[in-house]
């Protein structure tokens, strides 16, 4: 089955660049991608590098007093979880590396549930974001249909997670009953929903204005709350892992979105370019650190 699913993954990225590449103008691509400004480039990476201090205090919070884990140690599986993302040409590599790295602190379930539940929550955040954009779509009076269904959607799934913090503790209490590791499970009633969501915000926040600073580096003409949606809705879709490392989605959904104000293909796959390189350089910087690590402990016979 793996090397099935393998198999899948790799045809659906190869199948969609395919597409893409057969359909755009290669050498307008490539004029807008070097003429990118490596200044503002840089701010939206600096910015997203912002963000893994935030991804660590998140998972703090998510294991609670179940572990003695330090936050210093946290935001190094942080880092270091980046390199393990590309290396295994998928989305749950470093989270894999994440829960092998801390079970023994915390025992298998809290290991395995803390990187899962974060994962989810942040792509939740990504989900309702949109509807905080509702005061500035209002004003802007906005005809966009994109717009729109996206603000929808986002209404209905932020009043589900609503609905989801009021039965917590019930929901966990019943859940709880039906399997043999009662404890570990009462134990989730001790998460924040409200504090985890709040900082996954934050993330989202941050990670979208290191997006707007790559579409000003290559010159794109979208407001600030348009690519605010327009990144929300596409990072939850390209998320889902039915390709390498989101590779063909990631340029075919940032295509389709931006097409929804007008903006040509090649700027949109020049934009997905800067928003898959930013995870290039995060994965470098965690696996020079991995890789370092490893060094000291070899010389020091660890």
């Amino acid at each position: 089955m793996k090397a099935l699913f393998r198999i899948f993954v790799a045809f659906v990225s190869v199948s969609l660049l395919g597409v893409i590449f057969s359909r755009i103008d290669i050498y307008k691509f490539l004029d807008v991608f070097i003429g990118v400004n490596i200044p503002l480039y840089l701010t939206g990476i600096i910015l997203i590098i912002l963000t893994m201090p935030l991804f660590a205090y998140r998972w703090k919070l998510t294991l609670q007093r179940d572990s003695d884990l330090s936050y210093s140690s946290l935001l190094h599986r942080v880092i270091t979880s980046y390199f393990f993302n590309n290396m295994f040409l998928g989305v749950f590599g470093g989270d894999i590396y994440k829960a092998l790295r801390i079970h023994k602190s915390t025992g298998k379930f809290i290991a395995l549930f803390s990187v899962i539940y974060n994962r989810i929550i942040n792509t939740y955040a990504a989900v309702i974001f949109p509807v905080f954009l509702i005061p500035f779509v209002i004003a802007e009076r906005s005809k966009n249909k994109f717009v729109h269904y996206s603000l929808i959607a986002s209404a209905i799934l932020l009043l589900l997670f609503l609905l989801i913090i009021v039965f917590q503790k019930p929901a966990t209490t019943f859940i709880a009953s039906k399997f043999k590791k009662a404890d570990k499970i009462i134990l989730l009633n001790e998460i924040s929903l409200t504090n985890t969501m709040l900082i996954s915000l934050l993330i989202q926040i941050v990670n979208i204005t290191a997006h707007y600073m790559f579409a000003l580096a290559l010159n794109i003409n979208i407001g600030f709350t348009d690519l605010a949606l327009l990144y929300s809705v596409s990072a939850v879709i390209i998320s889902i892992p039915i390709s390498i490392n989101g590779i063909g989605v990631r340029e075919s959904v940032f295509i389709f979105a931006f097409g929804f104000w007008n903006i040509p293909a090649e700027s949109a796959l020049a934009f997905s370019f800067l928003s898959f390189t930013s995870t290039i350089i995060l994965s470098i910087v965690g696996g020079s650190i991995f890789v370092a690590e490893n060094i000291i402990k070899a010389k020091s016979g660890k």
